[in-house]
């Protein structure tokens, strides 16, 4: 408390007796309530000095407010809470109204109301916490706590008290709740803040157009890994600032973690304006980031989620990041503005996750297989393990769900399923004798599946179970998994396929690899996309020179040629032509069920092909 009187007590030496001023007071009283008063007072007194030296080790400020005389009288520690040596500098310091003047006017009326509640007996002592002028100019938050002594007839005679300083509790409290609300890396505001603050916009006013941008860092990872995590921090900072930058006054940009930010416009007077904005973000990206040196081209994808009435801030956000996740599909530095009909396809895909993963945890995928035929003699040379959706199901292609496998980390179980089935088959047409020994099954890989560091003791094991050799499997991977990440394609493949095991590389021609790409891989074939297969006729035209040229390199690195999507008669024999030694498509056989591939095994005549060669 402030104010101060000529004469003070000491916070050193002996305990001091606070005087009770109250004993002075002399009124028409009986003996015995005169007795009983005086009791009540040296008890008091006695409590006092024990509560008194209990605040000076605790280090709070003293105060004693003399209610008869008017007077404040403070503590040394009082003064040096409040930045003074002592109160003899101070005009009017032992007037309770210069105390109450250093309070701060925000908690003025707070504190007055606390003193009266607690003087008009409404309350059993007082307790507030404020904050203070302090002799350099700031404030100070403290806690003032104090009691009053009341005389005979219950009325308040003198009130003593403390103050304790609680500035850096406050400072420690106002840090915590400041770090729940911002992330930690930019210091913007992070999700929660974020979402309460589309909350408020919307209850302010529930028919003002807003918009939310939902925005997401192209390609982190790869800065991350290549570069190292403090530059991906960096760049992170610096897009925060570039993204601030591009924005108008009192548009909120947060991050919401990870790789992800978001951006709230208010007001939006037309929808278009949110997509110049998106716009105008995209742009200021352009130039590329200084970081330690490095020049990094960082790109993101964003979403745009226009208001409707009646959504929270909850919906908006989602439906910006599904925008987010479309404009991201179509490729980098991006926008989409969200629509209806994306959230169908959102919802739809969930439900064809949980299937998936019903279907993977119990087994259900068939896997269908198509011959791999000699194109010179017509002999089965091969087979190829193709995973299908169960027929119980409904129809879902294979190109969707092996995608949703592949997002979902689903794809190594998936995966491992169609390995045995597919070894487990072979074994048991070798076993009956319905193929020759020296025909292998080859089974598709995807790329997620060579992050797991376990592959090749996998692959090993299946092939163990099926009691085959090595050589009886051949791994099928896409040119583009190959080109995408080289060093590490290099080395699982130096890994699987040093135990025996085949690899052909798919997809040839649409991935752009490079003869010393081939030269670094223990690729055992190669196969024609079917794209190119399709284009080609008896004209010779462009997709001809390609197969042409791509049978050529093969051969150069002394690999053999698998054409796939053979449909017609007249790409056989200008395959055949070409040099191309074997073929799968439909014109010889689509891809079966297991029990239809056993059917057809015996069936099989190679003569039938030789006539469509000769065209006989």
């Amino acid at each position: 408390m402030s104010t101060t009187s000529p004469r003070h007590d000491t916070d050193a030496g002996p305990t001091p007796r606070i005087r009770l001023l109250g004993s002075r007071h002399r009124g028409p009283l009986g003996g015995e309530l005169r007795a009983r008063h005086d009791r009540a007072i040296a008890e008091l007194a006695h409590s006092e000095e024990r509560w008194a030296l209990a605040m000076r080790a605790a280090n709070d400020g003293l105060w004693d407010w003399d209610l008869i005389a008017g007077t404040v009288s403070p503590s040394p520690r009082w003064y040096a809470i409040l930045g003074r040596a002592d109160g003899g500098d101070l005009p009017g310091q032992a007037d309770p109204a210069f105390w109450l003047s250093l309070v701060h006017p925000a908690d003025s009326e707070r504190v007055r109301a606390a003193l009266a509640g607690h003087l008009d007996g409404r309350t059993p002592r007082l307790h507030v916490e404020h904050r203070m002028r302090h002799a350099d100019g700031g404030w100070r938050w403290v806690v003032s706590r104090g009691l009053a002594i009341r005389g005979p007839d219950g009325a308040p005679t003198r009130m003593a008290g403390s103050i304790c300083d609680v500035t850096d509790r406050r400072r420690a409290e106002l840090r915590r709740r400041h770090d729940a609300r911002h992330d930690a890396l930019t210091g913007l505001p992070n999700r929660a803040r974020f979402t309460a603050r589309v909350d408020q916009s919307r209850q302010r006013d529930p028919h003002a157009a807003c918009a939310v941008l939902f925005l997401d860092v192209d390609r982190l990872k790869l800065i991350n890994d290549s570069l190292g995590r403090a530059v991906g921090d960096r760049v992170l900072m610096t897009l925060a600032g570039r993204l601030a930058s591009a924005l108008r006054p009192g548009d909120t940009v947060a991050r919401l973690g990870g790789d992800e930010f978001a951006v709230l416009l208010e007001d939006i007077a037309d929808p278009a304006d949110a997509s110049l904005i998106a716009g105008r973000i995209l742009r200021s990206l352009d130039a590329p980031l200084e970081i330690d040196g490095h020049e990094v081209f960082a790109t993101v994808s964003i979403g745009i989620a226009l208001s409707t009435p009646g959504a929270d801030a909850a919906e908006l956000i989602g439906d910006a990041g599904i925008a987010m996740d479309d404009a991201k599909r179509g490729g980098r530095g991006r926008r989409a503005v969200f629509d209806a009909g994306m959230r169908r396809r959102v919802v739809h895909r969930l439900a064809r996750e949980n299937e998936l993963r019903h279907v993977v945890q119990g087994s259900l995928l068939a896997v269908h297989y198509q011959p791999i035929v000699d194109l010179a003699g017509g002999r089965i040379c091969g087979m190829e393990a193709l995973a299908r959706w169960p027929e119980a199901r409904g129809a879902v292609a294979p190109s969707e769900f092996i995608a949703i496998a592949e997002d979902t980390g689903v794809i190594g179980v998936l995966g491992q399923q169609v390995l045995e089935a597919a070894l487990s088959a072979l074994s048991s047409w070798r076993r009956d004798g319905l193929v020759d020994d020296d025909i292998a099954i080859s089974v598709n890989l995807s790329a997620v599946q060579l992050d797991d560091p376990g592959l090749a003791d996998q692959v090993s094991a299946a092939i163990e179970r099926a009691q085959l050799p090595p050589a009886a499997l051949r791994l099928e991977i896409t040119e583009s998994t190959l080109v995408a990440d080289m060093e590490r394609s290099q080395h699982v493949f130096a890994e699987v396929c040093g135990r025996g095991v085949g690899l052909h590389l798919d997809d040839f021609g649409t991935g752009y690899s490079s003869l010393s790409a081939l030269h670094r891989l223990p690729v055992t074939a190669i196969k024609i996309d079917r794209s190119f297969v399709a284009e080609i006729t008896d004209d010779q035209g462009g997709s001809e020179v390609i197969s042409r040229g791509t049978v050529a390199m093969a051969h150069s690195l002394g690999l053999p040629v698998i054409a796939e999507g053979i449909e017609t008669p007249a790409q056989l024999r200008c395959l055949r032509a070409l040099g191309c030694e074997f073929g799968q498509g439909h014109l010889f056989s689509p891809a079966l069920s297991a029990p239809d591939t056993r059917a057809l095994l015996p069936s099989w005549r190679p003569a039938d092909i030789v006539a469509l060669l000769t065209g006989a």
